[in-house]
């Protein structure tokens, strides 16, 4: 598909973007959902009862679980239908702007769509890829870039740093040494992959000190004593400020992330994201 210069954004409709859901039944543990997410790459699943859908649980859904696990409730046998939440459906005729308002309207990062009795779902990552596709031109990176709580210590505890995500409502944070300097980021993802690495070993993984517990938010468990420097991604993706909102969408799908860090004169100033994509998608409706 070329790419559509400055003017009025085709209308896509929701059924055109969608693809095949991944599921897992809803008697799934947490750990089975994670897991699940680690092989696949993904962000989210739906769940399933008695060939129904019946709810959705995303990687977020999981950092809320890990910062409130205690002694009582290891993931492999603690049931997903705990934390699951209800699955948003919209018409497979909506466009992609009314799908964005949708997502931002209810916080969500996916809608289910219905077709001919089949079920489909489409994401923020597959309006991320409707935008690199039809809207050169309109904005720039810095226009939508979020700026503010984004940085951490690498010697903070993971637990404060995920604490920190939910509080912000933020689904990654750059990572600072001593210097103030960018060293890492962490997002969900890091979380659900140390998580996986406790809960398949008795004393967790070698990489890290293992005379504490398996459950992230008890008086010993590894949330308090792991380090951010510890479990961040070291690479951060970056893009420039003044480029273009759509390069910053193609680095995004390129490397299978869900944001970057935006860099200006050799420094990150804030980070972009899909959910930032996403609202250029209502901006731009706004605007013509």
């Amino acid at each position: 598909m070329q790419q559509n210069q400055i003017g009025m954004t085709p209308q896509i409709k929701a059924h055109s973007l969608s693809h095949k859901p991944i599921s897992l039944p809803q008697n799934s543990t947490i750990y089975d959902v994670m897991k699940k997410m680690y092989e696949k790459n993904i962000s989210r699943l739906l769940l399933t009862h008695r060939n129904q859908f019946t709810g959705i649980v995303t990687q977020k859904d999981i950092g809320k679980f890990l910062l409130a696990q205690k002694n009582n409730s290891p993931i492999s046998k603690t049931p997903v239908s705990k934390i699951m939440n209800s699955i948003v459906y919209v018409d497979e005729n909506a466009s992609a702007i009314e799908c964005s308002e949708l997502m931002l309207k209810h916080q969500i990062s996916s809608l289910v769509v219905k077709k001919d009795n089949k079920f489909r779902i489409f994401t923020k990552n597959d309006l991320t890829k409707y935008y690199a596709q039809n809207c050169n031109g309109k904005f720039k990176v810095f226009e939508l870039m979020t700026i503010g709580q984004f940085f951490c210590k690498q010697t903070s505890s993971i637990m404060d740093v995920l604490s920190n995500m939910i509080s912000y409502n933020a689904s990654r944070l750059i990572v600072k040494d001593d210097d103030e300097v960018p060293v890492g980021i962490i997002t969900f993802r890091n979380f659900i992959n140390i998580a996986l690495e406790f809960s398949q070993k008795e004393k967790g993984p070698k990489h890290v000190v293992n005379n504490f517990d398996n459950f992230f938010a008890s008086k010993n468990g590894y949330g308090r004593r792991c380090l951010a420097n510890e479990i961040m991604t070291r690479d951060i993706i970056v893009v420039n400020a003044w480029d273009d909102l759509t390069k910053a969408a193609q680095i995004i799908l390129d490397n299978r992330v869900h944001g970057i860090g935006v860099v200006s004169k050799g420094e990150i100033i804030g980070i972009i994201s899909e959910k930032d994509i996403i609202r250029a998608l209502t901006m731009d409706s706004q605007e013509d």
